[in-house]
């Protein structure tokens, strides 16, 4: 981006001359244009998100001792409210009803 903002700089340079057809009615113009391009070219030096590096990192977090439990940490084993069906590897835990024991002869 700034080799192509030079190059384009250069241009507008080599227009700036009273030996161009026509000068006086795209001076101002011209002016505007090479300013307007010095300023962005300004922009580009001073790198990606300038303003990141002027942050400073949040002092008023309470201690990660103090903080909630993530959503991502296991559910102890001992629970027994859990919602929906019972899983896969649950099912062995799972209590069968006593007409399904019973053996027809």
């Amino acid at each position: 981006m700034e080799t192509r903002g030079n190059l384009y700089l250069n241009y507008l340079r080599t227009l700036d001359s009273d030996s161009v057809p026509g000068y006086r009615d795209f001076e101002y113009t011209l002016e505007e244009a090479m300013d307007m391009t010095r300023d962005e070219l300004a922009e580009v030096a001073k790198g990606n998100y300038p303003e990141v590096l002027d942050r400073t990192p949040p002092t008023d977090l309470p201690p990660p001792s103090a903080r909630p439990p993530s959503k991502s940490q296991p559910v102890p084993q001992d629970s027994t409210q859990e919602e929906g069906p019972p899983r896969k590897s649950q099912q062995g835990r799972c209590r069968q009803p006593e007409f399904y024991l019973l053996s027809w002869s």
